[in-house]
């Protein structure tokens, strides 16, 4: 009876040791992972590396990208691009218009980046898009202020009166969007 309580107590004893040393290593290797995550600097902005991309502190709100700005090269924008873009945020609302299969991450993308300035994005649908899940869309054109994403084998962005026109393959509307 006396060994069983002497094998007892040394069994939890051990139990407790083994626990404070695995909460000690795990807490070192824990800190030694996050002094490992990967930081760039692009002006006054700091990009902190994450497992889906990249994420920056701007005016208290954390954004998230898949890619750094100098990752951006191929995408050129016209010049009064980020004006436009800024007056059709300012409105609070944008119409969205995706003519192209396959696109739905970028459409959805695009949604996170607008609600981050509280727009609210509203799926819409041109004239010359005349299918059914245009039927129950609001039909848009450059009047409104909408952005147009669609499939091409040139990547561009072209701006007409109010309307931000991006066509390119998956890979550029993703890095435009």
């Amino acid at each position: 009876m006396e060994i069983k309580k002497v094998a007892v107590g040394l069994f939890i004893a051990f139990i407790m040791i083994t626990s404070v040393l695995g909460f000690i290593y795990g807490r070192n290797q824990a800190e030694e992972q996050q002094s490992g995550v990967e930081e760039k600097v692009y002006g006054r902005y700091t990009f902190t590396g994450t497992d889906k991309g990249w994420t920056v502190n701007i005016n208290g709100n954390y954004l998230f990208f898949d890619y750094l700005p100098d990752e951006l090269d191929e995408v050129n924008f016209p010049e009064n691009y980020g004006s436009l873009l800024a007056e059709g945020i300012g409105k609070g609302k944008v119409y969205f218009v995706v003519d192209g299969a396959g696109l739905e991450y970028v459409k959805e993308k695009f949604k996170r980046g607008m609600y981050n300035f509280d727009v609210r994005v509203v799926d819409a649908c041109t004239e010359e898009m005349k299918d059914a899940k245009c039927e129950e869309l609001p039909i848009v054109d450059c009047k409104n202020f909408a952005v147009i994403f669609g499939s091409a084998e040139e990547g561009e962005i072209k701006m007409n009166d109010n309307c931000i026109l991006i066509n390119g393959d998956v890979s550029f509307l993703n890095k435009a969007a």
